[in-house]
């Protein structure tokens, strides 16, 4: 019965193309200067994926060049890089929240982790380009944090966006919650 759905999928694609099959992508609306939206993207999402802030929070801005090493036989950045640059974008946000990674797992064993990932490829990063990664949280909850990003070359061009959800766990795997203190950094409010 699953391969006969299966080939039903097959010949709807076929028919149709990507655009009028579950899961697909919606683009993201166009950010505010200094603040993300408060929603963030359309039907690509899971039912764990759904809340959102309701608040928008502040954005944080952190520009690198393509290195060589990061791109293929073409000059162009290989997508598992995005990943790479989403995490960079992160710890900055932590880091300009007042807060680093090590110190969280250092003070409390806690150890934030990756439950979650999507990135949309918008348009191809050569190399030597100019990339600015802005990184903001879309929720935050007693266990988990969510955080999108927009990665743009220094010219404005779109690039990537993404999102990941992270959940705080023990040293033993099992999650916890954020202590108070963290909660209040991750929300932003210290960012100028």
């Amino acid at each position: 019965m699953q391969a006969i759905r299966l080939a039903m999928r097959h010949k709807e694609f076929i028919k149709t193309g990507p655009a009028n099959l579950p899961g697909r992508l919606d683009a993201l609306p166009n950010l505010d200067e200094g603040c993300a939206p408060n929603y963030y993207s359309g039907r690509m999402r899971t039912k764990s994926m759904e809340k959102t802030a309701t608040t928008a929070a502040p954005v944080v801005e952190t520009s690198f060049r393509v290195r060589y090493a990061e791109t293929d036989q073409m000059g162009i950045v290989y997508y598992a890089n995005y990943y790479i640059w989403m995490e960079v974008g992160r710890n900055e946000y932590c880091r300009q929240c007042g807060f680093s990674y090590r110190e969280l797992e250092e003070q409390h064993k806690a150890y934030l982790v990756v439950a979650e990932s999507q990135c949309r490829y918008r348009a191809p990063a050569k190399y030597d380009d100019e990339v600015v990664v802005r990184t903001w949280v879309t929720s935050l909850h007693r266990r988990t944090a969510r955080f999108a990003y927009e990665i743009q070359r220094s010219d404005g061009t779109s690039l990537a966006v993404g999102e990941t959800l992270h959940v705080l766990i023990d040293t033993d795997g099992h999650p916890v919650s954020f202590p108070p203190y963290y909660l209040e950094l991750l929300r932003g409010e210290r960012i100028k």
